[in-house]
């Protein structure tokens, strides 16, 4: 059983929306259950809580048939990676959710808002063709020496460089 939680935190090329950690992983023998501090739709945290539940009850099932039985029976469908809260979800969770209050939560505005463009930091700049999308990286020494890069394509011509915000 693994102890630790992988990947896909904030700033990550995919973001994790809850996480559930195995009670063996917790020194009091309990399944613990974080939600990301971005989400703030009742809807889609209970759909997300529903998903880390059955992680709990299932702790050895990862995404796999069990966890997708327990999944498809409480209305959540394919991808099982994901946890939207589909219509049939919402039939099932709406009776609870109704009993409850308000989320007591608001979006975490601090982090960079998920789908916003990235700012490159590396050293290797990003240069893109505008007819075709060919992508190229080189250093900001060759920019300014022989300036952007010509796509291989015949009569595309030279390349278009990201600008950075700082640089904008």
């Amino acid at each position: 059983m693994r102890l630790s939680k992988q990947g896909g935190e904030l700033g990550k090329k995919t973001r994790v929306r809850g996480q559930c950690w195995s009670a063996s992983a917790s020194d009091d023998q309990h399944a613990e259950i974080f939600i990301s501090p971005v989400e703030d739709d009742a809807d889609k945290i209970a759909a997300i809580l529903a998903h880390e539940l059955i992680h709990a009850a299932l702790p050895l099932a990862g995404h796999k048939r069990p966890f997708q039985v327990a999944a498809t029976k409480i209305g959540h469908t394919k991808p099982f990676t994901t946890s939207e809260p589909t219509e049939e979800f919402m039939l099932w969770a709406a009776p609870l959710i109704s009993t409850m209050g308000p989320y007591p939560h608001k979006r975490l505005n601090a982090l960079v808002q998920v789908g916003e463009k990235k700012k490159q930091g590396a050293r290797m700049l990003k240069c893109e063709c505008e007819e075709c999308g060919y992508t190229v990286r080189t250093t900001r020494k060759w920019l300014d020496e022989a300036g952007t890069p010509i796509c291989p394509r015949k009569g595309h011509g030279r390349m278009v460089r990201e600008i950075d915000d700082d640089e904008s």
